[in-house]
């Protein structure tokens, strides 16, 4: 009887290796198993194709997608489940009936699976809200779809490992998923430049977004104030109630953040403001203990001539944020700031109606946790500026970049604590003119402008009366 020799087990083990490195992988067996016992479903290729060539455009899988095909390396491999996957799948694997319910990429090469019954069972609670309830329900499912998709297609993009968690993108809370806080946000960045790549998907998408918080604001608390965006009144007791409960399911941060970076690509500062406001809240909600140490809340009252003033549009600047945070006042002439960071000062600008604007003032964090501002409006048309530049020579300096700082000090008596915030940007045009009509009276501001070649000038501080149309006129130096 001959033995094995080294030589045979030598092979052996290359046999072995062989396979392992060039057999399907057990995700590849997965979705083989899924076609082999026909789970999968072209019911929605017409809403699914387009929104691959959208979102795989300018990648290297531009052109390289397939739907409920055997896996293909170098492709984006999509497998959608049938409606009735779970009574279908009784008889099949573990492996593969814990496949309901799934929407994400489950690994090489490329594989992403999509339980169509998944997008019909999220959308169909909130089709019984006034957010919902009009738009087609084909059209819910085609922004659904193109945002969760754009954001599993970004995880492959970005060459992540697959979530092997077993849960979706829009699933109750994130550490439930295998990807990382960071590949969540690259996957979500990407995502996001591939919509607004699409001006009619993205309005699409956005939209989708907004109706999504409303209706999850509206399922959580009932009817709320209605407006534009996202309905938080943060003065309203039913939004305090919302964001205090603390039971938010993970997509509401995530259809928020979606917003906020969509609204960052677009330029679209109020889309941005909104996003923005509505995480802070959701944060500072989230660890109470943070705002008792390191946040405020400030209620600013406006009042003109001992009247409270309602309607009245508040801006509040903070010391290193480039966008105001914006808020109306109510019927009480009041409006709620909350979570302000302590130890800065922050700068309002009221504004009260066609008439003009009131005023600014500085305001600095209280020692309490709470703080009460009143804001009187001495109802004053604003004023303007006209500005022309000239070079040393006296030529006007055209194409110059401009930018217009509005001043605020919070301590009269110490100018080192000024605050300084970049209201508006501005181009001079051929003459070396520019102007702006909604100069606030009674208040200070400089100018700082520079040319092509990186020279820069501060103008010294200005103030207008209201009404006043005032030149400025000065020369780069």
């Amino acid at each position: 009887m001959n033995r094995p020799t080294v030589a045979t087990f030598g092979l052996l083990a290359c046999l072995l290796l062989l396979v392992y490195w060039f057999g399907p992988t057990r995700s590849e067996k997965l979705v083989n198993e899924l076609l082999d016992t026909d789970l999968c479903t072209n019911e929605f290729d017409e809403m699914i194709r387009p929104r691959l060539s959208l979102l795989t455009r300018g990648t290297r899988f531009e052109q390289h997608w397939q739907v409920n095909q055997r896996p293909k390396s170098g492709c984006v491999n999509v497998y959608v489940l049938h409606s009735d996957f779970e009574s279908m799948a009784q008889n099949s694997s573990h492996a593969v009936r814990d496949l309901s319910g799934r929407f994400g990429f489950i690994g090489d090469p490329s594989l992403i699976v999509v339980d169509s019954e998944f997008l019909t069972s999220f959308i169909a609670p909130r089709r019984s809200t006034p957010f919902m309830q009009q738009a087609p329900e084909e059209e819910l499912m085609t922004a659904l779809l193109t945002w969760i998709l754009g954001h599993e297609i970004g995880h492959v993009v970005s060459e992540h490992q697959a979530d092997q968690g077993g849960q979706s993108y829009l699933d109750e809370r994130v550490e439930q998923h295998g990807f990382s806080q960071q590949q969540e946000t690259e996957a979500d960045e990407f995502c996001a430049r591939q919509i607004v790549n699409d001006p009619a998907a993205q309005v699409a998408v956005s939209t989708f977004l907004y109706d999504l918080l409303n209706s999850e604001i509206y399922l959580k608390v009932g009817a709320t104030p209605i407006g534009v965006g996202i309905h938080f009144d943060y003065n309203e007791q039913k939004i305090v109630e919302y964001f205090t409960d603390q039971t938010h399911p993970e997509y509401v941060q995530r259809a928020a953040n979606m917003l906020l970076l969509i609204g960052k690509l677009t330029d679209n500062g109020g889309m941005q403001i909104e996003a923005q406001r509505f995480l802070d809240h959701m944060r500072a909600a989230s660890n109470p203990s943070r705002k008792q140490s390191e946040t405020f809340d400030l209620r600013i009252v406006a009042s003109s001539l001992g009247v409270l003033v309602s309607d009245a549009a508040v801006l509040l600047f903070e010391p290193e944020s480039n966008l105001p945070r914006t808020a109306t006042t109510d019927f009480k002439g009041e409006v709620l700031f909350q979570d302000l960071p302590r130890a800065r000062p922050v700068a309002i600008a009221v504004c009260e109606d066609e008439r003009g604007l009131a005023c600014t003032e500085g305001i600095r964090c209280p020692p309490a946790v709470h703080r009460e501002h009143v804001v009187t409006l001495p109802l004053q048309v604003p004023a303007t500026l006209e500005a022309t530049i000239a070079d040393q020579l006296g030529s006007p300096v055209s194409e110059l970049e401009c930018k217009l700082i509005l001043v605020v000090e919070p301590d009269p008596y110490d100018e080192s604590k000024s605050i300084h915030f970049e209201i508006a940007r501005f181009q001079t045009d051929g003459d070396g003119r520019f102007s702006h009509s909604e100069m606030i009276p009674n208040t200070q501001y400089r100018l700082r402008c520079a040319d092509g070649r990186a020279l820069e000038t501060v103008v010294p501080a200005i103030v207008l009366q209201a009404g006043q149309t005032r030149r400025w006129d000065f020369t780069l130096h």
